[in-house]
């Protein structure tokens, strides 16, 4: 309902990251008159849910905002969690983007056509409505989580911030996308016992011939390349780390290094894990998927005239894993949630949801008029929640807000 105190303005835009910010650089360039609003601050999830040690997984050279670029003295590099922060907050100073931090969003709702957003004792009247809220929103954690024996102390990846953190005793990573392998190689590298469990993953080299594999990626067109509406979008982060030394890391590395490597958890009772026999299929499907992009990048290279010392990359040859692990005869005491992210939207009234809870969309234009949504994981292009490719997303929306404005 409208309250006394509710402003009319164009276009409101729900959160302050890099989705949101690249969306209020267009409607700047367009004289939108428009607001973003975030509940924390700007870069938010970076500030409250990374680890220490944490870089960007996409080298300096692919930090392209609109208008804004890395300009360091270290484009092959990855910037760390803060140096990101302190990116973002100068990309917003750069164009003033008229952006309220603090501000938790309560309600969305739609009357007549106009878009009703409430935040505490503030609201707002728009025409449309942009939610930025990314595609990594709320922590996945699993329904047998509620069946480990309380002595087990359970964290989310988003809660990990370093070793010291972690109680004694030994640990289980659940998950091998990106996160899982990082946390599991910064706390094997610390001294501790960890076993890492493992379902769908993605392999991939740090370098391949010479240069970072993401630049190969980009060079060929592939990040731009537009992805399937109705391909799976929740496919884990490949095993990379942004790191000084540029290394490689993948399940091979890890146990060679100690890590302990089991397949996806099929039930959990009290201390007693089970496994699935994924292990093998899982293990070597990452490396055939691996495989198959080399070769392009190969045939690409050789077309272009491209240099670089060709390296073969060997499967990776697994020890045998145990179908169960006992918690408490192993002495492992903490388990690390690394099991992917959903999006959670409890503000918004209106229904735009599908069965799982995610906003029904096409290429950012939902089902309700006026309503779009950016930041989303391969939601154009395959780069589209990439900071190198979240701005392409956000030119082609800002026409599709200023469209609908007009009409």
């Amino acid at each position: 309902m409208l309250k006394p105190d509710n402003k009319f303005l164009d276009t409101l835009i729900i959160g302050g990251g890099q989705a949101g910010l690249a969306m209020s650089y267009y409607l700047t360039q367009k004289n939108i008159r428009h607001l973003v609003v975030e509940g924390g601050q700007i870069a938010q999830r970076w500030r409250s849910e990374s680890w220490d040690s944490l870089r960007l997984l996409t080298p300096n050279n692919q930090a392209n905002l609109p208008a804004w670029s890395y300009h360091g003295n270290d484009p092959d590099g990855y910037m760390k969690v803060s140096e990101y922060i302190s990116y973002l907050e100068k990309y917003a100073q750069s164009f003033d983007s008229p952006i309220l931090t603090g501000v938790p969003v309560d309600s969305v709702s739609k009357e007549n056509g106009k878009f009703y957003i409430q935040a505490g004792t503030q609201g707002w009247v728009t025409n449309t409505l942009v939610i930025a809220t990314g595609h990594c929103n709320t922590p996945i954690i699993p329904d047998s989580s509620k069946n480990v024996n309380q002595e087990i102390t359970q964290f989310s990846a988003g809660q990990y911030t370093n070793p010291n953190q972690i109680p004694p005793g030994g640990i289980l990573v659940v998950g091998a996308g990106a996160s899982g392998v990082q946390i599991a190689e910064e706390l094997n590298i610390a001294g501790r016992s960890v076993t890492l469990s493992i379902g769908r993953h993605r392999r991939l080299p740090r370098q391949y011939r010479g240069r970072d594999i993401l630049w190969w990626v980009k060079e060929m067109g592939i990040f731009d390349e537009l992805t399937d509406p109705g391909s799976n979008r929740d496919i884990p982060a490949p095993q990379l780390i942004g790191s000084e030394d540029c290394r490689s890391l993948d399940l091979g590395i890890l146990q060679n290094r100690g890590v302990k490597l089991t397949g996806r958890i099929s039930s959990i009772e009290d201390f007693l894990v089970c496994f699935e026999k994924n292990l093998p299929a899982s293990v070597n499907q990452a490396d055939q998927d691996m495989y198959v992009l080399l070769e392009r990048i190969d045939n690409y290279a050789n077309a272009n005239n491209y240099n670089g010392e060709l390296t073969k990359i060997e499967p990776i040859l697994l020890h045998p894993s145990p179908s169960n692990i006992d918690l408490q005869t192993a002495g492992i005491k903490n388990i690390i949630w690394a099991t992917g992210y959903r999006r959670t939207y409890p503000w918004l009234n209106l229904n735009v949801l599908d069965a799982q809870g995610e906003i029904q969309h096409s290429g950012g234009v939902t089902t309700a008029p006026g309503l779009f949504v950016i930041g989303m994981r391969r939601q154009i292009r395959y780069n589209s929640n990439f900071i190198d490719g979240v701005g392409k997303d956000a030119a082609l929306l800002a026409d599709h807000v200023n469209n609908y404005l007009v009409t």
